[in-house]
């Protein structure tokens, strides 16, 4: 699964995903965030993150918990 864009939203960047989100942690560049469905729109969640990276193109991997 791939990250096809991405937006920021105050303290939030928003990842829109290739794919339908299947859990709730997400690890990017080896860095474990907590995702947040983003009901407005399809294959969207948000992660708290303060960085600079803007994630397009990245792959995503989903955490078991």
């Amino acid at each position: 699964m791939k990250i096809i864009d991405t937006y920021k939203a105050g303290r939030y960047v928003s990842l829109i995903l290739s794919e339908k989100l299947p859990f709730n942690k997400v690890s990017v560049d080896g860095l474990i965030y907590t995702a947040v469905l983003v009901y407005e729109a399809k294959n969207e969640i948000a992660i708290i993150y303060d960085g600079k990276s803007d994630f397009k193109g990245k792959e995503i991997s989903f955490l078991l918990e």
